[in-house]
């Protein structure tokens, strides 16, 4: 089954629902609407559409909750997940390091 399938459930329509993985990759709307052969300006009324229907009011907020309906529907419901196991983790580089004293490179 395609994880997109399920954002039907959120009362997304599917061309919103098409949007969603373009506007993660961080495509403009002007990249959009040529990607679907649309214009811009319903590219943007799409989005707002979107933020209504999911009560964000940003791209980034768009965005953020995506990847996390992705991680849920892509993750092993059976998996537990320990501490141990984020400790293995590669801490991203702009987090300070373990020792506070820097950025991590």
């Amino acid at each position: 089954m395609d994880p997109l399938e399920n954002f039907q459930h959120y009362g997304l329509s599917p061309r919103e629902i098409e949007l969603l993985p373009l506007v993660a990759k961080g495509k403009t709307n002007k990249e959009i609407g040529i990607f679907l052969n649309i214009s811009f300006h319903t590219v943007s009324k799409h989005l707002e559409h979107i933020y209504t229907k999911l009560g964000v009011y940003s791209r980034t907020a768009v965005v953020v909750w995506f990847l996390g309906i992705m991680h849920q529907e892509t993750r092993n419901p059976t998996t537990e997940t320990h501490d141990d196991d984020l400790q293995s983790l590669p801490r991203p580089h702009w987090l300070p390091d373990k020792e506070g004293t820097g950025v991590n490179k």
